[in-house]
């Protein structure tokens, strides 16, 4: 689904290949391109549910490396930050986690 959004997304770069072997090449290239002005993909660490983590600050970054996060938080983190009026992380892939 990432690669399938970011060859729709006009500001991130296209993969030029079939990202893998779900989506056949012929359906791949077929998708269509440059279509969405902006998109924001949230990747997340691990997901945990319950309480398995302290509740220390979620940290976000692109290049972020990190272990895991409770779902709850993932779903905060979208509700809070991207949401109209936030641009911190439009045209962005961040990762979410501890």
């Amino acid at each position: 689904m990432e690669d399938v959004l970011l060859r729709a997304a006009i500001h991130q770069s296209s993969p030029k290949t079939t990202p893998s072997e779900i989506i056949a090449p012929d359906v791949f290239s077929a998708l269509p391109e440059n279509f969405l002005e902006e998109i924001i993909i949230v990747r997340a660490a691990a997901l945990l549910g319950g309480d398995e983590l302290p509740k220390d600050k979620v940290r976000a970054h692109e290049q972020l490396t990190t272990w895991s996060i409770k779902r709850s938080e993932v779903g905060q983190f979208i509700a809070e930050e991207c949401v109209p009026g936030k641009n911190m992380w439009v045209n962005k892939l961040p990762i979410v986690g501890h």
